[in-house]
């Protein structure tokens, strides 16, 4: 709305300033333009202004018509490019083709940079991203939004296979190992938002650095048991070039991670299975430690649960599959019986926001 009036104000400025051209006078002051008393100051200063305005009722009847007819336009054409963005989100084709039809601009922006192509993509909505592209969307594969979220970055978040395999057809392959402005991936945003055919068409390339980390230092292993995708870590397990001992800037692992969700008190429904075993047999070392301890952090995060009711049973067994995994290392490390005799300073933020698979 502001970009919408200050517009309005300009061209008011210049239809003032323009239309009589005896107003071109030495003693015209652009800088008072800018300040309160414009009106005031041009008819104490622009010679004829004021009597021009009186003269001439017409010529500024007109001049505040098309001003008007302008704003008019610009509010039409945003209630229609809304419109369009709403109608894509809804996934309603119906109306995306209407919007189209009374001649919708296929390539218009909405304010954080986004076009309805890549809404679409967003949403892993294939059939209106089909008819776009009929209707001459414009297809730029490593064009940024706001965020630094290319088109394929959208398709990893939306989930859709066919669309995601559709731009790689076009090229996207030489986008998959950029970052947006977190230094997220298109495998980390499949990661996060669960799901596991886009990581499987990820992984298949052989260009695809599976150990690349964002800002945070999180890897898409880290990003898969941070979110609690045991179908992802399996996936992930099984690509031979995945280190599973990486650590995000915290010198937090993927073993840490999976520890602390299948201890946690959430619901078994929504409790990944098996990961803390997966990754011990993928080789993932429990003995690796944090900036902040000199002991083994993987061992101490059991002790202090995640700020909910800790469900004990599933407390103590993963404490023995690690000692398990910790006695079968080379070494006289020997962990105490009892996992009340652990302490622990050790802090953990709550589990992001990830859509569950």
């Amino acid at each position: 709305m502001k970009t919408t009036l200050k517009k309005i104000l300009l061209i008011s400025l210049l239809f003032s300033a323009t239309v009589p051209s005896t107003m071109q006078a030495d003693s015209l002051n652009w800088a008072a333009l800018r300040s309160k008393g414009t009106v005031s100051w041009l008819c104490t200063n622009g010679g004829n202004f004021c009597s021009f305005l009186k003269e001439n009722p017409i010529v500024v009847g007109v001049g505040v018509v098309g001003i008007a007819v302008f704003v008019w336009k610009m509010l039409k054409e945003k209630a229609m490019t809304d419109g369009f963005f709403l109608a894509v989100k809804n996934n309603n084709i119906e109306e995306v083709k209407q919007a189209l039809a009374n001649g919708t601009n296929v390539d218009v922006q909405n304010k954080y940079g986004d076009t309805a192509l890549i809404r679409a993509a967003s949403h892993g909505y294939l059939e209106i991203f089909k008819l776009l592209l009929e209707n001459g969307a414009t297809l730029v594969i490593d064009e940024r939004d706001n965020k630094g979220h290319s088109i394929l970055m959208h398709a990893a978040m939306g989930g859709s296979p066919e669309i995601f395999k559709l731009l790689l057809e076009k090229g996207a392959t030489l986008t998959i190992n950029k970052g947006d402005e977190f230094g997220t991936t298109a495998l980390m945003h499949a990661v996060r938002h669960g799901h596991p055919k886009i990581v499987e068409l990820l992984l298949a390339i052989k260009e695809i650095d599976v150990n690349l980390q964002n800002n945070s230092g999180r890897t898409a292993l880290i990003g898969a048991t941070w979110c609690g995708h045991s179908k992802i870590v399996k996936l992930l397990l099984a690509t031979e070039e995945t280190d599973v001992n990486l650590q995000n800037k915290w010198g937090h692992t993927p073993l840490m991670v999976a520890v602390m969700w299948e201890y946690s008190s959430r619901p078994y429904s929504i409790r990944p299975e098996n990961m803390t075993k997966q990754l011990l047999a993928a080789g993932a070392d429990p003995l690796v430690k944090t900036k902040w301890r000199e002991d083994y952090a993987t061992i101490y995060v059991l002790e202090r649960g995640d700020n909910e009711t800790i469900n004990e049973y599933a407390r103590k067994r993963i404490f023995e599959i690690l000692k398990e995994a910790v006695a079968a290392l080379p070494g006289s490390l020997k962990l105490p019986d009892d996992i009340a005799t652990l302490t622990s300073e050790f802090t953990y933020n709550s589990l992001p926001e990830c859509e569950l698979a």
